[in-house]
């Protein structure tokens, strides 16, 4: 394939799906649900990398199969090497606490089960918002911090003693 690869001196796609939906599961209990309109698998040297595209949707679980988040986006893209998910464009991460996340750029750490961002963001829930550059949570959106942030908080829910 790689030979093809060179002769033709483009890439080819390996696998193509719609419709998809994957599950990642830990000790048998599901962890991560994704589901995409259509996915591209590429072989990268001796790695894929899936391209997922038509709109993205993946929902998160705890440790008790419970859901805890959900988010969406227009495409993303999965490294499988380094066991990274990027969303990109309006991707919108949402627990279900009703807490809210706002942004272009999502990445989601498989190995670390850690959700971050480097871009500007905006987080709301009922009683606050906030904007900022540095987002990280833990892929249940449930423990959370922010970096380089301003906005409307809800002074009864600030920890002063930290």
């Amino acid at each position: 394939m790689a030979e093809v690869r060179v002769f033709l001196g483009q890439e080819t796609f390996d696998e193509v799906a719609f419709d998809v939906e994957i599950f990642y599961s830990d000790s048998a209990i599901t962890k991560v649900r994704v589901e995409s309109a259509r996915m591209q698998r590429v072989q990268e040297e001796n790695y894929m990398v899936e391209n997922f595209s038509g709109g993205v949707f993946a929902e998160f679980f705890d440790e008790y199969g419970n859901l805890s988040s959900w988010v969406e986006s227009e495409r993303a893209i999965r490294n499988s090497q380094r066991k990274k998910i990027t969303l990109y464009d309006n991707v919108i991460l949402i627990n279900i606490n009703n807490d809210t996340l706002r942004t272009e750029e999502l990445i989601w750490d498989e190995r670390e089960e850690r959700i971050y961002n480097n871009r500007f963001f905006r987080f709301s829930n009922p009683t606050e918002e906030i904007y900022g550059y540095r987002f990280s949570s833990n892929q249940e959106f449930t423990e959370y911090s922010f970096s380089r942030g301003a906005g409307f908080l809800d002074a009864n829910q600030l920890d002063i003693n930290q």
